[in-house]
């Protein structure tokens, strides 16, 4: 027996969920290997944005993982998507990533060597500026 017409919609409407569940856990299992693997900076990139847009917090944790990332633009897009999803799961993490004071370590961000040195130890200062001389010059 075929139903009826509004019977019809009914079941064309749970399908299409069913289906649209299935196809967003499957997607967000697939960004978040992204965000986890090092696959680059522009597919980490997409990642972060696509978590966000999809606001499911079974992304979450990758997007945690991604504040820490080398990158700042994963990290700024990653905090945006948590944002975004608003699982109070992140508040920690993200209240971490703000408090970051050790100037010398925003350097990883930006492909550059850095090293932690005593501002008051003039040999490990000058120490620290002749290999920083010697990378110079062999770039």
């Amino acid at each position: 027996m075929i139903a009826s017409g509004g019977k019809i919609l009914l079941l064309a409407a749970i399908a299409l969920a069913i289906t649209a569940g299935r196809a967003s856990a499957d997607r967000v299992d697939e960004l978040t290997r992204i965000l986890d693997e090092d696959r680059g900076e522009k597919a980490k990139i997409a990642a972060a944005v696509a978590l966000g847009n999809l606001g499911d917090a079974r992304g979450v944790p990758a997007l945690v993982r991604a504040l820490a990332d080398a990158s700042p633009v994963v990290r700024g897009l990653a905090a945006s998507a948590l944002g975004h999803i608003g699982d109070e799961r992140a508040l920690p993490s993200l209240e971490r990533a703000l408090s970051e004071t050790d100037i010398w370590k925003f350097g990883r961000a930006y492909n550059m060597h850095c090293e932690a040195v005593d501002g008051m130890d003039v040999i490990a200062i000058r120490d620290v500026a002749g290999r920083a001389v010697e990378r110079a010059r062999a770039d």
